[in-house]
């Protein structure tokens, strides 16, 4: 009797990953050119890329395309896998970008070494206007590298450091910029401040 049981051969093991290669290269194909278009695109103001899964390398992409952007205003990377070194590139972009105001970089996993990557950047960035950081496990070192920024940073007005690790000595560097930063809002709910 013959068995009910399908087993793969080497060649479907084989078409299975050509599948898996090929869909891959789809993926890069559209990414390269969905942000070659946003390069040439001045028009459109808003861009919203959340929770697509985007790593370092399409980190990398949106940062080499907000280098030479120059119309869009908000974007939005939050829930996406974007570490301390796709955060070094979209740093790398801020300090060429004059247009975009707001950056939503929520839930990402860019933790205190990719905040400074950002702050580094804005030091020298008098376009953002609002900024979001929440639940990215910042602690007192990233805290201190916002403080270092916000001495020098004349433009933003808005800053959203909610859920991080952030507790007293991280508050007290931040609040120490106070008096002279642009700030308008500041949410630092839920952090460990009393320690």
């Amino acid at each position: 009797p013959e068995s009910d049981q399908v087993m793969c051969s080497p060649s479907s093991r084989n078409n299975k990953r050509k599948s898996n290669r090929n869909k891959r290269e789809e993926r890069i194909n559209f990414r390269s050119f969905f942000m070659n278009s946003m390069r040439q695109n001045n028009s459109l103001r808003h861009l919203d890329l959340s929770n697509n899964e985007i790593s370092d390398p399409g980190a990398q992409t949106i940062a080499d395309m907000l280098s030479v952007n120059t119309g869009l205003n908000h974007l939005n990377l939050q829930l996406n896998k974007i570490t301390p070194r796709g955060a070094k590139y979209i740093a790398a972009s801020l300090e060429k970008n004059n247009a975009l105001e707001t950056l939503l970089l929520d839930m990402t996993k860019i933790e205190d070494e990719g905040v400074g990557y950002v702050c580094t950047s804005l030091s020298k960035n008098n376009t953002l206007k609002i900024l979001s950081l929440k639940n990215n496990g910042i602690g007192d070192e990233g805290a201190k590298s916002i403080a270092s920024m916000l001495a020098v940073n004349s433009s933003l007005s808005t800053l959203i450091l909610r859920n991080n690790r952030i507790s007293f000595s991280g508050t007290l560097s931040l609040a120490e910029m106070l008096p002279g930063s642009s700030l308008e809002s500041l949410d630092m709910s839920v952090n460990p401040i009393g320690t």
